[in-house]
């Protein structure tokens, strides 16, 4: 490239692959750089049946992992309810394959207070001082935009998913 003005970069997520993997949903992820310009990365979605691409308002590759590792911690809290256990933090994480300490330590517990935030799972300390904090399913569950996007077809295309 001879000096271009505007450098644009579009990404997408290839799960637990490398990088040259295909993608593992619709979502790119676009930013540019470059004269004049400073566009942070942001999140488009690609619609098959109408072959254009949507801003979808939603956040970048960091953002997106961090709602789909949620979503696998409410699957391994709900896996684990339906044996009769409640798994405690370190057992969560354990099944998840998620560090307790060191490196990525902070990355995963992002994670794992976004759940809590959205209400994926909850925590339940009512064992008192030093006692386990056993986790459950919460009161919502990572999908339920997913059918209320599907009960309202006039929303399909409008980058909602």
């Amino acid at each position: 490239m001879d000096k271009p003005d505007v450098n644009l970069t579009l990404r997408y997520n290839v799960g637990e692959g490398s990088y040259t993997d295909a993608p593992i949903d619709n979502r790119r992820y676009l930013s540019a750089f470059g004269r004049d310009v400073d566009v942070k990365e942001f999140e488009l979605d690609y619609n098959m049946r109408t072959r254009k691409m949507y801003a979808t308002g939603g956040g970048n590759r960091a953002d997106a992992e961090m709602i789909r590792e949620a979503g696998r911690a409410w699957e391994a809290v709900l896996l684990t309810e339906q044996k009769g256990e409640k798994p405690n933090k370190g057992e969560l994480f354990e099944k998840l394959g998620w560090p307790m300490t060191g490196t990525g330590a902070a990355k995963v517990n992002r994670w794992y207070r976004y759940a809590l935030q959205q209400e994926w799972i909850t925590a339940d300390a009512s064992g008192g001082k030093g006692k386990a904090i056993l986790h459950m399913k919460g009161r919502r569950t990572p999908h339920e935009n997913w059918k209320q996007n599907l009960r309202n077809p006039a929303t399909e295309g409008d980058g909602d998913g």
